[in-house]
Parts: structure tokens; C-alpha cells; sequence
């Protein structure tokens, strides 16, 4: 532990996480943990607006709390006072903890805003700063509510204890964990939890009903894309593994993406190289929905993304695939989930894939 904390007084916690979706997800353990630990106390939850749906519905969390990065785009007079006012609506919630998971200058300044007298996040390698910079880093802690760059200008001062980092790395879900076992807190339950709603669970057996899909049909989910290029797999390669798995085991093998553009176009020259007849999906269904639609499925087989994190809290059979750089931080860690490489060839997928799929009862009976 950094230093003595008394926490015999926590009654109201903030948990920041200004990530992506996935991050969202993966920060689960460390919310059980400070619920373990002060079980009757409000916790609220602060994310970037549009990744909020990774919590929705979660009793370990008594409120959610959304920022809109749309704020950047007004003028600066207006951007100021919506922070003004932004910032006093949080100080207004009188938070005596909060935990910041991330490493950067908004959640920094936002929890000394607050006013939580203990205020913990993660410790990061100094930024030199030299007199050519600092008054523009000056300007953006006024202007911006966060400063440029690393956000370490300032850090020691914003927060009350910081977890020194490691050096090696570790996994994402354990990164979290060491703000708050810094202050005395931990876990032995790091299981991811995602919640969805009978709604959803309804449209999508109603979408699956509308392509010919009844209950006792075995799905595959395919999600082969990813804003990020260069984490994507070739288009050979997941078309050929989806022919065999509609050969070899008679799967409905389903294609989801993101509404981008981009994502979707993708999907549609994959499904150009395939032999046999998939079903598109993709930009078709909502993020909660697509929930439902994995809970529904047999296994899941895409890229380093948010589906992948859901389709592990879900504890399906899958198959990711990483950009080598990543696999310690951000792999699955559930049974029957495989992390490869995107280097991987045909022949190393269908590999897994049988791993995964040959010895279940289910896939047997549909193969014999």
C-alpha cells in the first residue's frame, strides 16, 4: 500500500474509466471489489458517453454518469461554462472516494474536482516538461479541464495515492486492480459480468426467427472487424474458416460489425469470398442487442474488441485473434477461450476451432 488510508468513513465512490467499450467491461473486478468491501455504499460509475451499456444493468453499481466528448467541438466560452457546470454537478455529489483507471489528464482533474478527500489512480513516467511547453499546458488545465500530453504535469497533486506501476505487462483486468489494492482492497472474484435486458433477448430470437433460425439451431458469431486496421485478420482467412465450419458442423454462421461503413463493407467482402451462405448482420442490431445475440450463440470467433470481451463475460467458447503486442493484456481468460495471433494461417484457425468444437455433445449430435 502506497500510504495509511482511513476508509472507515466511505459511504459515496466514483469509478472513472474514460476508455473504450471494451475497457468498460473489463473494469467489472474492480468495481466487485470496492462493493465487497463497502457493501452498502453508493457507487457510481463515469465513462465516456456511448460505452455506458457495458455496466447498464449491473448490481454492483447504484448509478452511472456519462461524459459527452462532444464538448470539444463548441467554442470556447461555451466550453468552459459546460465544464464549469459539468464539474460543480460532480463536486454537487460530495464522492469521499474515487477511483481513476486510467492514466489520463480528464479523469485526473475531474477527480480533484470532486473534493473526495482519497482520490487514487495509477502512477505514470514523469513528462519532462520544458519551459517551451508549459504555458500551453497551463492553458489547457483552464480551458480544457485536462492538461496536454501524459497528464503527469501536476498528477501528485491531483491525486492522494497513485500504484506504481509494475514494469511487466500484466493484464488489463489486474492493472485495474492495483489502484485500488493500493489502497487496501482486492478481490479473489475477477469474473466479467455483462447484463441484457428479456427486450433484446426477444428482438434477437424474433431476427433469428425472420432468417430461418429456430431455437435449436447451433450459431457462430463472426466479428471480423475493428476500428483499428491493422488489428484485422485477412479476408481469405475468415472466409474459409466460416465454410468450414458450415461443412464440418453444420453451423448458422453470423456476421456482425459496427453500423461504420467501413465495417460493414468489410463484412460484405468476406462474405463475397465464401462458398457457402452466411447471415449479415452487420450494423444491424444494437450494442445490447448484440449481447443477446452472443448469449444465444455456441461460440465466437473475431478480433481483439469489445464482442470478444462480451462473448468471454458470457464464458463462450471463442477464438481471438490479437495483434502479437497485445495477447498479455487483453486475452481472454475464460475456459475454452483461445487467444492467437493475426499471423495465424487457415490451417491454425480450424485448428482451434476444432479444439473448441469437436468434443462438445451439442456439435456432435448436430455432426452425426
Amino acid at each position: 500500500m502506497d500510504k495509511k488510508v482511513d476508509l472507515s468513513k466511505v459511504q459515496r465512490i466514483l469509478v472513472i474509466k474514460f476508455k473504450h467499450i471494451g475497457d468498460v467491461l473489463l473494469m467489472v473486478p474492480t468495481v466487485r471489489a470496492l462493493r465487497e468491501k463497502f457493501p452498502k455504499a453508493h457507487i457510481a460509475c463515469l465513462m465516456n458517453k456511448g460505452t455506458e451499456e457495458m455496466l447498464t444493468g449491473n448490481p454492483l453499481i447504484d448509478e452511472i454518469l456519462t461524459f459527452d466528448r462532444s464538448v470539444k467541438k463548441l467554442t470556447r466560452i461555451k466550453k468552459i461554462t459546460e465544464s464549469l457546470n459539468w464539474a460543480k454537478s460532480i463536486r454537487n455529489k460530495r464522492f469521499d472516494l474515487v477511483v481513476d483507471l486510467g492514466g489520463g489528464d480528464r479523469g485526473a482533474v475531474i477527480a480533484f474536482v470532486s473534493g473526495a478527500k482519497i482520490r487514487a489512480s495509477f502512477d505514470v513516467p514523469r513528462e519532462k516538461v520544458a519551459f517551451k511547453n508549459l504555458f500551453p499546458k497551463l492553458e489547457y488545465l483552464l480551458f480544457h479541464w485536462h492538461f496536454k500530453g501524459k497528464g503527469t504535469l501536476g498528477r501528485r497533486f491531483l491525486f492522494t495515492h497513485l500504484a506504481r506501476l509494475k514494469g511487466i505487462r500484466e493484464h488489463t483486468i489486474e492493472h485495474d486492480l492495483n489502484v485500488v489494492r493500493n489502497l487496501g482492497i482486492d478481490t479473489k472474484n475477477k469474473e466479467l459480468e455483462i447484463f441484457v435486458s428479456d427486450e433484446d433477448r426477444r428482438h434477437i430470437e424474433s431476427l433469428l426467427k425472420e432468417k430461418g433460425i429456430g431455437k435449436e439451431k447451433i450459431l457462430a458469431i463472426i466479428h471480423p472487424v475493428s476500428r483499428w486496421r491493422e488489428k484485422e485478420w485477412r479476408d481469405e482467412g475468415f472466409a474459409k474458416a466460416c465454410d468450414y465450419l458450415i461443412d464440418r458442423y453444420h453451423s448458422k454462421v453470423i456476421f456482425t460489425s459496427g453500423p461504420g461503413k467501413r465495417e460493414m463493407r468489410r463484412v460484405r467482402e468476406i462474405i463475397s469470398l465464401m462458398k457457402k451462405t452466411p447471415v449479415d448482420l452487420s450494423g444491424k442490431i444494437t450494442l445490447k442487442q448484440l449481447v443477446a445475440l452472443i448469449e444465444r450463440s455456441n461460440l465466437y470467433l473475431g478480433l481483439d474488441s469489445a464482442p470478444m470481451h462480451i462473448a468471454s463475460a458470457l464464458k463462450k467458447p471463442l477464438i481471438a485473434l490479437f495483434d502479437p503486442t497485445s495477447i498479455p493484456e487483453w486475452a481472454p481468460r475464460g475456459k475454452n477461450q483461445i487467444a492467437l495471433s493475426v499471423k495465424a494461417g487457415v490451417d491454425e484457425i480450424i485448428e482451434a476451432l476444432d479444439k473448441e468444437l469437436s468434443g462438445k455433445r451439442e456439435w456432435r449430435e448436430t455432426t452425426s
